[in-house]
């Protein structure tokens, strides 16, 4: 449903925000759609009810809602001519050393950073810092 027939929708209805969810081509999918409680933090609204349980519920609505997670290693450029020439065994040279963090990215935007490790004969990584929302973090 496109966001703007959910918010004539939802008028009347209290605080929403309502997120459009785009797939790889950039066509809308979905619209995901939550009710916002607005909740004092200072002194004055400690101990008021709903301050932790209401963002908590409202955090549930989102549980399921799939994105993708991307993990980065490095980056590197090349020609058409030198990606056709690659084969088995070939060495594709990164920007980062080894031993440097991973970038994890959600939907194109940089999260966290991590090491890599090894589970069971899988990869994943240990995310050992949160990214600075105020970085430039889109992936590109």
């Amino acid at each position: 449903m496109p966001v703007d027939l959910v918010q004539d929708g939802m008028d009347g209805k209290g605080t929403y925000v309502a997120v459009p969810l785009l797939d790889g081509t950039g066509r809308q999918r979905a619209t995901v759609v939550a009710g916002v409680t607005l909740v004092n933090t200072g002194a004055a609204g400690a101990g008021s009810p709903g301050t932790g349980a209401t963002a908590s519920r409202g955090l549930d609505l989102l549980r399921d809602v799939e994105m993708e997670v991307t993990a980065e290693l490095g980056r590197t450029r090349m020609t058409v001519r030198d990606l056709l020439s690659l084969a088995p065994g070939a060495v594709v040279e990164l920007d980062r050393t080894a031993g440097s963090p991973c970038d994890l990215y959600v939907n194109g935007t940089l999260m966290a950073r991590g090491e890599v490790v090894v589970v069971d004969e899988d990869f994943g990584i240990r995310v050992t810092e949160i990214a600075d929302p105020s970085q430039d973090g889109e992936h590109r």
